[in-house]
């Protein structure tokens, strides 16, 4: 009897869970690119911890939907705090500071 690669129940694992956690994430987060980024920390973390989380008795598809939901959180609590300039109020010119 052979064994199965490492990793293929945790490929399979998102092959099914992908687009509800896209959604999921793109509903909490509000823009594609902080869901999407939200859904990538999730699996990166479960991934580590895959063993951990296999041998346990609860739904991995549950504890997946809370964490997308935390980290989407998370991400926009992260993109709250970078400041925005828009681009019509950059200068026209190159700081005199920065010049080589």
């Amino acid at each position: 009897m052979s064994e199965a690669a490492p990793g293929a129940d945790f490929e399979s694992f998102v092959l099914e869970t992908i687009e509800a956690f896209s959604r999921l994430a793109r509903a909490q987060a509000g823009d594609l690119h902080s869901a999407q980024d939200a859904v990538q920390d999730v699996y990166l973390n479960m991934y580590r911890r895959w063993d951990f989380l296999t041998a346990g008795q609860g739904s991995l598809t549950a504890y997946g939907r809370t964490a997308v939901k935390r980290a989407a959180i998370d991400q926009f609590r992260r993109n709250k705090r970078m400041v925005m300039v828009p681009v019509h109020e950059l200068p026209e010119k190159e700081s005199p500071y920065l010049s080589t």
